[in-house]
């Protein structure tokens, strides 16, 4: 059945936030002033919670730590792609990502399909298995997203690949954490991205062009293009292989 619609309205409160803060931040509005504005409004999560992470930023503590401190309502996936911004410099542009699919996974909760959809995000609800291949096909290809879409920004950003591989390992499953970090050791002795059976042929076959032609990091960015189109679509279509 679908998710409790108490659930959903907090859930709405954390897609709203997101989304506000994401376009504030991209308009130079900086963080402390962004969520003093988003705390006087009570649709979104409670004013106390938001000054609270607002006070943590005046001791310069970064975002995510912020965010940590309420494992109640931000989820830890939530949390990395959010340090994964701060790391690299992209706070706007992985806010604006997670901001689209959270507003996505939110019009389709209502659905049959969508019972636990919303996991990776709300930490209300149950936590992520550790296997990718236990998620339904969206949350599959949410992770998949993410993953492509935050190696790929933070290759850009110029952030070391070794630095980029150990931010990005924190959002995927252990089986394929522990399979993510290996392939980083090998990178260490000089070897090459392989072994990667977590995402899917096409983009293994484009990491392979992109190490030889130097574009890794816009090769993992198209690559998330291609993924989230297909989430978009599943989404849309309610398809069964979600349920």
């Amino acid at each position: 059945m679908g998710i409790d619609a108490t659930l959903r309205t907090q859930y709405l409160g954390i897609v709203i936030f997101t989304r506000r803060m994401a376009i504030m931040v991209k308009h130079g509005i900086t963080l402390r002033e962004t969520l003093d504005l988003l705390g006087e409004d009570s649709s979104l999560p409670s004013r106390e919670m938001v000054q609270m992470i607002s006070n943590r930023l005046l001791a310069n503590e970064p975002l995510s730590a912020a965010l940590a401190e309420f494992p109640d309502v931000f989820s830890p996936f939530y949390r990395t792609i959010v340090r994964a911004g701060e790391i690299g410099g992209i706070l706007d542009d992985v806010l604006r990502h997670l901001a689209d699919i959270l507003e996505q996974d939110w019009k389709y909760s209502q659905a049959i399909c969508a019972s636990d959809r919303f996991m990776l995000f709300f930490a209300e609800a149950a936590p992520a298995p550790d296997d990718l291949l236990a998620l339904n096909a969206v949350q599959q290809l949410i992770i998949q997203v993410f993953f492509c879409r935050c190696f790929g920004r933070l290759l850009a950003s110029g952030v070391p690949i070794l630095q980029s591989m150990s931010v990005t390992a924190d959002l995927l499953p252990a089986t394929q954490r522990k399979t993510w970090l290996a392939v980083r050791e090998g990178i260490r002795e000089g070897k090459r991205l392989e072994n990667l059976t977590f995402l899917p042929r096409f983009t293994q076959r484009l990491i392979v062009v992109g190490e030889e032609t130097g574009t890794l990091d816009s090769v993992f960015c198209h690559a998330a293009d291609i993924l989230q189109h297909e989430m978009e679509c599943r989404l849309a279509g309610c398809d069964p292989q979600i349920s």
